[in-house]
């Protein structure tokens, strides 16, 4: 999984002799340290609570 994440410069720092970089946040997570993302935590969920299905028969 790749989360690529934006770099901008800093508006004051235009006029300095060295810019500031700034990196964008990393985006919250649902589950810290997995690789889950909230499509398949959707579908998992849809599949128990609004068809019904156990989890031994689910499928990805």
């Amino acid at each position: 999984m790749v989360i690529a994440r934006a770099k901008y410069r800093e508006a004051g720092a235009a006029d300095t002799a060295e810019p500031t970089i700034v990196t964008a946040p990393l985006p919250p997570q649902i589950l810290p340290r997995a690789l889950a993302t909230p499509s398949p935590l959707a579908h998992i969920l849809s599949d128990k609570f609004c068809d019904g299905l156990p989890f031994h028969r689910q499928e990805c």
